[in-house]
């Protein structure tokens, strides 16, 4: 999670010079593309991990009971 954080920090200070230029819903887009640009690497990522994490489990289990 921190270094998502990191990340929009760093999004923001590059962003920032070129605020006061622009649009405000030309700036909301862009806040709500990055927002989903970042969520959805996380959720697939913590799918992944929950996945691999699960899976060994249960395989090892139904191994167990044979």
């Amino acid at each position: 999670m921190l270094p998502v954080l990191l990340m929009l920090l760093m999004v923001l200070l590059i962003l920032t010079p070129n605020l006061f230029s622009m649009p405000f819903s030309m700036l909301l887009l862009l806040l709500m593309l990055l927002m989903v640009l970042l969520i959805l690497p996380l959720s697939l990522f913590s799918m992944l991990s929950s996945m691999s994490i699960v899976l060994p489990i249960s395989l090892m289990k139904s191994y167990l009971i044979s």
